[in-house]
């Protein structure tokens, strides 16, 4: 597939998940409702057991990739960097998946800089990076988005997103997490059902 095709299918991806996670929230809350009466506890449970986990799976890491595209095309340009729409696009990517993350891009950007004897391009490339594109998100903003979600294993985060992309392709940055999400909130809902019949008992 070409590169070009690749960044479409990313950004269709993106303003999907976006979409979803927008105008989906209003018609899920009236789930519980088309329950059984018996039933619509366990089913308010599952919704806010997934609204976390979908939180701490989409919506932080959409919105810390977002915020790196924008800054990343700004800081690129302003630096002089060439292609920095593209470098930008490919920080926000690997700023979805916990285990990557933009300094993959900007850090060997730099060492390429410096080996062409650009230094001050080089150095400027390696300074806004760490402070804009991984010290702001993932210590200042990051914290603030996530409140109100719910923990999820870093190694589950992490497959959520690689192995469905090995399998779907770019479209996979939304069904795994997806599907993950579904099925963590599932988990836990029944974990404690089963704890408090335990108790219960």
């Amino acid at each position: 597939i070409a590169f070009p095709i690749l960044i479409i299918q990313l950004i269709a991806a993106t303003l999907l998940a976006y979409y979803l996670l927008l105008n989906g929230k209003e018609a899920a809350l009236e789930l519980p409702d088309l329950l059984p009466e018996d039933q619509r506890m366990v089913g308010r449970l599952f919704l806010r057991e997934l609204n976390g986990v979908f939180k701490t799976l989409l919506s932080a890491n959409f919105d810390i990739a977002a915020y790196n595209a924008l800054v990343g095309v700004i800081v690129f340009s302003l630096i002089g960097v060439p292609f920095s729409a593209v470098w930008a696009i490919a920080a926000a990517f690997l700023s979805l998946i916990r285990f990557f993350g933009p300094w993959l891009i900007f850090v060997p950007l730099s060492a390429s800089l410096f080996l062409t004897n650009d230094f001050l391009k080089g150095f400027l490339t390696l300074l806004f990076g760490i402070a804009l594109l991984e010290y702001i998100p993932e210590y200042i903003l990051r914290p603030r988005i996530s409140e109100g979600s719910s923990p999820v294993n870093t190694a589950l985060a992490f497959l959520s997103y690689v192995s469905p992309i090995l399998a779907l392709g770019l479209m996979g940055i939304i069904v795994g997490p997806f599907v993950y999400g579904l099925l963590i909130a599932a988990y836990r809902t029944a974990q404690h059902y089963s704890q408090k019949e335990t108790h219960g008992n």
